[in-house]
């Protein structure tokens, strides 16, 4: 079986958890297929990206600047199809949201959410037609269905009209990276970090919830003299602004470190380095940075909203994202209890087991062959 993978989405540093999907997707697969060819399509940005060390793994290095969004849409619509065509591929999986809908092959697409069917925001007109009049399209063509939650997966029938048992759930895993001391320090002292800190790594972006954050940090801190600093790691997008204007209004400006994006090899010593990890998004398909922070032994408290609950299980303190109170009176309990700090590490740590990047890609080997069998 000839087997395309489209990750010409993928630009580094700018496609979050869909990028850490993805990686460790193509990492386990070359570990347990060793028959199957697989062909990468990646852009100009994502050219590189992968550790692709399997001999029957080929990167397709296509001349797609992803970072222009209507080109990328038109090469992935209109001009992938003649690659795999070209390619004499079997089965073309399209791991982020959006697949061509005209092919020579099998399809499978994994979508992750439909949030922006729910959204009240403001987005390009590029982005909003190809997702919601397209997507339609794109999942009636698809030969598989995969999401990565319950939530998704009720979501994904109830607005693109689907019955349940088409659409496959593969939840996302999280593995910690190794940590060293003497990193920890350098890192704390690249970004400017004292010795205690609440962490959280969440995009700029309205659903993401950061100016809620921000405003229950600001009740936080006229509670409590000493208040660990906030560290907020992320894309930057369109809140930025907003929410940097209101931390100025409200004298914050030494207590809250914006990093940006930051690179993979951060992580580790940002996260493990962490008191608390906060994530306060109002909607997400499944929420990666919980399980990544639990795999690091740090408490995590969250939003009690769409799949967070699925992922947290019994393993982190819940809060209503839209009461800025209830958020500060969470976080507040997880500082200062050390009972209840030690209870949910150790929970954490036994959570974040129950997800596996192996299993997720022996269930998307299994889905490309059940693709492959069906008369689709």
């Amino acid at each position: 079986m000839r087997i395309g993978i489209n990750a010409l989405y993928l630009i580094p540093g700018k496609t979050g958890g869909m990028s850490a999907y993805l990686k460790n997707l193509l990492k386990y697969l070359q570990e347990i297929d060793t028959t199957n060819e697989y062909f990468i399509y990646t852009s100009i940005e994502g050219a590189g990206t992968f550790n692709l060390s399997a001999g029957n793994f080929h990167e397709i290095r296509c001349s797609l600047p992803a970072r222009l969004r209507a080109l990328h849409y038109f090469w992935e619509l209109f001009i992938l199809p003649f690659q795999v065509w070209k390619d004499k591929i079997d089965l073309l999986h399209s791991p982020a949201n959006i697949a061509p809908i005209y092919l020579s092959c099998k399809s499978i697409i994994t979508i992750h959410d439909v949030g922006i069917y729910l959204s009240s925001v403001n987005l390009p007109r590029v982005f909003t037609f190809t997702y919601k009049k397209l997507l339609p399209l794109m999942v009636r063509r698809a030969s598989r269905i995969i999401t990565v939650s319950e939530h998704s997966k009720k979501t994904i029938s109830s607005v693109l009209g689907l019955s349940v048992p088409e659409i496959v759930v593969i939840p996302l895993a999280a593995e910690a990276g190794e940590v060293h001391e003497e990193i920890k320090k350098d890192i704390k002292t690249k970004y400017n970090i004292k010795e205690e800190y609440i962490f959280t790594l969440i995009a700029a972006i309205p659903h993401k919830n950061m100016d809620g954050l921000i405003h229950a940090y600001k009740i936080l801190t006229e509670r409590q003299q000493e208040v660990p600093q906030l560290v907020i790691a992320g894309i930057r997008g369109p809140a930025i602004q907003k929410v940097k204007k209101q931390i100025e209004e409200w004298g914050l400006e030494k207590n809250i470190i914006f990093l940006g994006f930051v690179p993979d090899s951060h992580l580790p010593s940002l996260y493990s380095s962490a008191k608390l990890f906060v994530f306060p998004s109002k909607f997400e398909g499944f929420g990666l940075p919980i399980l990544e922070a639990m795999g690091y032994g740090v408490p995590v408290v969250s939003s009690n909203t769409t799949s967070l609950p699925e992922v947290i299980g019994d393993a982190g303190l819940m809060f209503n994202p839209d009461d800025p109170a209830e958020m500060a009176d969470v976080i507040e309990h997880a500082l200062v209890d050390t009972v209840t700090r030690k209870n949910l590490v150790e929970k954490g740590l036994k959570r974040v087991k129950e997800f596996s990047w192996r299993k997720v890609a022996e269930k998307t080997l299994a889905e490309y062959k059940a693709a492959m069998a069906s008369g689709d």
